[in-house]
Parts: C-alpha cells; sequence; structure tokens
C-alpha cells in the first residue's frame, strides 16, 4: 500500500541525492561540480514542496541530510583540478533548467493555494497524537485537485515519535497502520446530511471514493469527513451533532491506498479553506499536528 512517493522518500531519494553529491566529488571540471550542486539544490525544493510526507516519515533525518549533502557538494569545489572549466557542457544547463523548473512549479504551487477560509473556524477532528497532513493547503499536484469541491481537502495520517505511520516495518494489514480506527470528532455543530456506513475498509472502491462518509451542514458550508471505518459511523442523517461529539473511526474505505482521514469544506461546489481554531497558519504537505490532551498545539 505504499505510494509512490513513499517509495521515492525510501529508497530512490538517498540513491539520486548520494549521485549527486557524488558527481559534485568527483567533478573534473567546474562545470561538473556546479551540475551536481545545483542537482542537490533542486532536490532539497523538490522533496519538501512535493514530497514532504514522503521524508516526515523516512527512517533518517532528510531535511539534515540534505542540508549536509548540499555543504558536502559546494566544499568539493577545492578539489576541481579543472574550476573554471566545462561549463559549456550540457550538465550544467541540464541542472539549472532543473533548479528554475521546480522553483517555478512551486511558485505555481503557492499561487494556486485555495484563498477563501471557511467562514466558520473548525475544531480539529482529531484526538491527542500526532497527525501528519499528507495532502493539504489547497496547492497544485495534489490528488484533490480534479474535484473542484475537494481541492482544499486535508488527508490526515497518525504519526509516531519515530516518525513512523506503522506498527511494524512492513504494513500487511490495515490494523498494522497507526491511524486506524482513531476517533473521528465532529469538527463542528450542525446537520448531519449524509451519513454512509457499510463500505468494506481495504477494498479500494473508485465508485464510492469516499467511502464511509459523514456530511455536516453547519449553515455556513458542508463539512465532509470521509473515508470512515466500516461499521463505526455513529450517526445517521437528519441527526443534530455538537462539535466535539464522537461521529466514527479513521478507516480505509472507498477510493483509499491507506487508513487515513480525509476532510474538506465547501460552499455550494466551492472549495473553502480549512481554518481550525487554535491554529495560525496553512496546512501544507508535510505539516505535522500535535494535539495533546483537551487541546491542539501549533503545527511544527
Amino acid at each position: 500500500m505504499r505510494s509512490a512517493a513513499q517509495l521515492f522518500g525510501d529508497f530512490i531519494w538517498p540513491v539520486v541525492l548520494v549521485g549527486a553529491v557524488s558527481r559534485s566529488w568527483l567533478a573534473d571540471t567546474g562545470g561538473q561540480w556546479l551540475a551536481g550542486v545545483l542537482t542537490v539544490i533542486a532536490m532539497l525544493v523538490l522533496t519538501h514542496e512535493f514530497l514532504a510526507p514522503s521524508l516526515r516519515t523516512a527512517p533518517f533525518p532528510a531535511l539534515h541530510l540534505e542540508l549536509l549533502a548540499l555543504a558536502v557538494s559546494v566544499v568539493a569545489v577545492v578539489r576541481v583540478p579543472r574550476v573554471t572549466g566545462g561549463f559549456l557542457e550540457p550538465g550544467p544547463s541540464i541542472a539549472a533548467a532543473l533548479v528554475v523548473a521546480v522553483v517555478s512549479a512551486k511558485f505555481v504551487s503557492l499561487g494556486r493555494a485555495i484563498a477563501e477560509p471557511v467562514d466558520q473556524e473548525l475544531v480539529f477532528p482529531l484526538g491527542p497524537g500526532r497527525w501528519l497532513i499528507v495532502e493539504g493547503d489547497g496547492r497544485l499536484w495534489n490528488h484533490h485537485w480534479i474535484v473542484r469541491s475537494e481541492r482544499a481537502a486535508l488527508d490526515i495520517i497518525r504519526l509516531s515519535t519515530w516518525r513512523q505511520t506503522r506498527k511494524r516495518l512492513s504494513a500487511r494489514r490495515i490494523e498494522d497502520y497507526l491511524a486506524f480506527g482513531a476517533d473521528v470528532y465532529a469538527p463542528c455543530s450542525g446537520w448531519v446530511r449524509e451519513a454512509a456506513d457499510d463500505t468494506p475498509d481495504d477494498d479500494r472502491d473508485f465508485r464510492r471514493a469516499g467511502g464511509n462518509e459523514v456530511v455536516i451542514d453547519n449553515g455556513k458550508e458542508l463539512i465532509v469527513i470521509a473515508h470512515l471505518q466500516r461499521g463505526s459511523v455513529a450517526v445517521e442523517a437528519g441527526q443534530h451533532v455538537e462539535v466535539g461529539q464522537r461521529i466514527g473511526a479513521i478507516g480505509s474505505s472507498g477510493n483509499s491506498t491507506e487508513p487515513h482521514l480525509h476532510i474538506h469544506a465547501e460552499c455550494a461546489g466551492e472549495p473553502r479553506r480549512l481554518v481550525f481554531r487554535g491554529f495560525r497558519r496553512r496546512f501544507p504537505r508535510g505539516a505535522v499536528v500535535t494535539v495533546r490532551t483537551g487541546h491542539a498545539n501549533q503545527p511544527i
């Protein structure tokens, strides 16, 4: 159930990074050295803008290793025999183009983030623990973008103290994921518009993408909470719920690759940026929300 981003962070990313550092360290010309340095810079921007969640859960301190790799690449210039040569070779130009491409993509992504916030501030829907935002902030290049009303959605998984999302190295069952079965609470008071509870977990269903979900109408927006565990939904359509009331548990129903909570807000089909009480910042990919007993702290 590992995603391409997770595989990149766990296995491919270190190989590419070592290759870029080696290119700088073993360079015969200044052009080869520069190509290696620029590749490391491009990797740094790429991973932390678009693959940040994977690096948060990788079994190594990714940011520290990237900064060390950049420092080693820069210092390697003292070993280059022909430091003024090789700049007309294709390598430096290709690496420079890569840096321009990833930096441009970063700013395009930031510019496309959903700006319009919800009318009514919400309460974070999960209890004590560390929660990782694997998709969020309404930025471009996330799988929610193709459905307009979901563009500002958050996908949230549980994170251990040691940055793991699973109880063991290889998750063979959905129960091996830390998020599975965690209680979900109503982020606002309102009327339940829809409540579904009959979609199996761990049986990917593209026809019912949201799986078991609860839709709450708070009078301002519709708050959609999806991929809940089968048999856990504790509310019914037409019922009034109070903020903080338990409504279900995290599952992996519908179009889901692993247990996680999907939440988004919409108004007349238009996406709204989620704002939670006690939080003063946005929720980009890779943000970690630490919730202690009875209250939530700032993302770190």
